[in-house]
């Protein structure tokens, strides 16, 4: 599935510091509210009476998403330049990125490079389930490139980049990590004792400003909150759960609450969400279903209730520690 996006990866012009001109073009980008598994469409908005159910196979656009989102700093390399850009080769300098969903829900990179004379302003990107990735192809503002793959290995951002020119070529691969950690490694080009100790204490917007940018060029904080975000944000904890999970019947006495519950477990909750986080949207414990066995990952089914007709089945994955995350929401009723 194809999906356009704006996507401001802007090159600065300038390896000490010189300003960069303001991209005059919008974000625009289409997530789409439906999502697709085993041949079949689930909807979120079911009127139909009949059972509904959300899965991580069925929505996994979230789960990928979720681990490119936030501040990162790094670096980029030029490696087999030709030609006119031949006095690039190996040449390493700074990198940074935002990267938020908006408030329309959409997905707003922006990836900020101290390197002269290139502007990304539009792009397409696909998902690639399998490798849980974001691939992306667009246009420079003097070429074009196909299929980047940025790629997230255990906290590090990798992509590279072509840029074929009639005068030479050249290719620069970047390197993030997000701002503040400082635990690399082999990673190469990347951050070495003396970057580490430059960078240590500065923001994203520090670290942005000396390579030219500005709040003109990317998306204001405020959107690290936006998107695929953790149900600690919900204020609630596991402190405000009435009565004892063993034996739990999982009634819940008020339907707005049931309802709101419902509604969080649907749009709000990640892989990383809790049984207890999930526990306290509803105020009581859930009603333990069953374990089951899925692909060698013990599973664990919890039930809440309002009446039998409408009831909410939240099915969590057991971790080797005993923690109960969240992966498949599913329910019955709730036709209003």
């Amino acid at each position: 599935m194809k999906k356009i996006l704006v996507l401001l990866l802007a090159f600065a012009l300038c390896f000490s510091g010189c300003g960069s001109d303001s991209p005059s073009e919008e974000p625009s980008n289409n997530l789409g509210d439906n999502y697709e598994a085993e041949g079949e469409t689930l909807n979120e908005n079911n009127n139909s009476g009949s059972s509904s159910e959300e899965t991580g196979s069925a929505n996994p656009d979230d789960a990928i998403i979720a681990k490119y989102l936030g501040d990162w700093n790094g670096l980029l390399q030029i490696y087999d330049a030709t030609g006119d850009y031949a006095g690039l080769n190996n040449v390493v300098t700074g990198a940074c990125a935002r990267i938020v969903v908006d408030d329309n829900g959409e997905l707003f990179p922006f990836i900020g490079l101290n390197l002269s004379g290139f502007y990304i302003m539009s792009a397409y990107y696909t998902l690639n389930y399998d490798n849980e990735t974001v691939v992306i192809s667009g246009d420079y503002n003097s070429g074009n490139y196909e299929n980047v793959e940025i790629i997230e290995d255990n906290g590090t951002l990798t992509m590279v980049f072509p840029s074929i020119q009639s005068n030479g070529q050249f290719y620069f691969k970047i390197n993030l990590r997000r701002m503040g950690d400082e635990n690399w490694t082999n990673e190469n080009p990347g951050f070495s004792k003396g970057d580490l100790d430059y960078v240590r204490g500065k923001t994203f917007e520090d670290i942005a400003g000396m390579m030219g940018y500005n709040s003109n060029h990317y998306p204001p904080a405020e959107m690290l909150d936006n998107g695929p975000v953790s149900s600690a944000s919900s204020g609630k904890n596991a402190a405000e759960i009435s009565g004892e999970k063993t034996g739990a019947d999982g009634i819940v006495s008020d339907y707005n609450t049931i309802k709101n519950a419902l509604e969080f477990c649907k749009t709000e909750r990640t892989y990383d969400t809790t049984y207890d986080e999930i526990a306290a949207q509803f105020g009581v414990h859930g009603f333990h279903v069953d374990d089951f066995d899925a692909s060698g990952k013990t599973m664990r089914r919890y039930r809440w209730f309002f009446d039998d007709d409408n009831r909410v089945t939240v099915t969590f994955e057991v971790k080797p520690d005993g923690t109960e995350t969240w992966n498949i929401t599913a329910w019955d009723g709730f036709e209003d």
